[in-house]
């Protein structure tokens, strides 16, 4: 790093670190957040919950964003069985004024809340292809009831990542007024949280019972503009020995690449210090079958990590400007054996992918 960029960098970290210490993170406040009646097509609001079950390989997931203005709300429901049949949503986006099959209850700020789905979803099946629906089947009538327990603090991004790296990561880039107007008008509130998840499943004629199964969720409010991302990569698993692992890359026109995560082990919360490069994982505009990273920590430690994908399930934002490929992978992290989701994101511009 040169002189020049290091100045930049130390005077990016100290207004991080004042920002922080003049707006510690309220979760009573954000769990219970609500758009403003007059809020924009672009601001959203969105809670995501992922439940995994690491011996009999059930996943589930149900995403629930609600948008301004006259924009659809985008609803994800994704539940994958132990035989490998997988249930979906048709519609991810209902139009304003229509019923919104999914919900979401603050039961208590920071450590409770509820989610349900009730709605008609397609059968799909795993092949060595990949994921394939099956162009056969009718609608399957679901009834979801979950209720999510957190066992760890909550993690807000702005508020608790270690400076260092996304100072480091700023200070690459022109300190312009654009360069500053940017990074104000698309920040927002991201958290997350690991816990347990405990709730039925009405399938059809079936009811799946969870008693306590590894969950994590994802809430995060404010501007989203999905044609604004280059794109980005999600990494959470969800460990058998309880700890919780969590890498993020993101690439937008303003900031070649951000590097944020955290490990959570044994009560402590070690955040990333750096990772592997988005560069450095296969490129493909979907969801790597294989691949392996490495991250280094704060406190001086380095994990490895490699992911296997089960299935993944496409998603499209923008009006096709913008495609979400949902992973859901098994987890190793340095020989400990996980569960969790593997997200690639791209603008549909490919040139935009790339950037050195």
């Amino acid at each position: 790093m040169g002189i020049i960029q290091n100045i930049k960098k130390n005077i990016i970290a100290k207004a991080m670190d004042k920002r922080k210490a003049a707006n510690p993170f309220n979760p009573e406040y954000s769990d219970n957040f609500q758009l403003p009646p007059d809020a924009a097509e672009d601001q959203n609001n969105s809670h995501y919950f992922s439940v995994h079950d690491l011996k009999s390989r059930q996943s589930l997931y149900m995403r629930l964003a609600l948008r301004g203005g006259s924009a659809p709300t985008e609803v994800w429901f994704v539940y994958r069985d132990g035989d490998g049949t997988v249930y979906m949503n048709e519609r991810d986006h209902i139009s304003k004024g229509e019923s919104i099959p999914a919900a979401v209850e603050c039961v208590e700020g920071g450590k409770k809340l509820r989610f349900t789905y009730t709605g008609p979803v397609k059968k799909g099946r795993l092949t060595d292809k990949g994921y394939v629906p099956d162009g056969n089947s009718g609608d399957t009538m679901v009834e979801l009831d979950g209720n999510f327990s957190g066992l760890t603090d909550t993690f807000e991004f702005s508020r608790h990542m270690a400076t260092e790296p996304v100072a480091r990561a700023l200070s690459r880039e022109k300190f312009t007024k654009e360069f500053r107007a940017a990074l104000s008008e698309h920040h927002q509130v991201h958290y997350e949280q690991s816990g347990t998840v405990t709730g039925s499943l009405k399938l059809g004629n079936r009811e799946i019972v969870f008693d306590k199964l590894p969950a994590f969720r994802d809430h995060s409010y404010g501007k989203r503009d999905w044609n604004y991302f280059d794109r980005y990569v999600w990494l959470v698993g969800l460990l058998e020995n309880g700890d919780f692992i969590h890498n993020s890359l993101i690439r937008y026109p303003a900031v070649t690449e951000i590097q944020a995560g955290f490990y959570k082990t044994g009560g402590k919360t070690l955040c990333v210090k750096n990772c592997t490069s988005m560069d450095e994982l296969p490129v493909t505009g979907g969801v790597p079958e294989k691949f392996s990273y490495t991250v280094a920590y704060e406190d001086g430690s380095v994990r490895r990590v490699s992911c296997s994908l089960d299935f993944t399930v496409p998603f499209v934002f923008g009006g096709g400007t913008y495609f979400v490929n949902e992973g859901v992978s098994d987890f190793t992290v340095d020989g400990i054996k996980g569960r969790g989701i593997t997200e690639f994101a791209f603008n549909a511009d490919s040139s935009r992918w790339t950037r050195k």
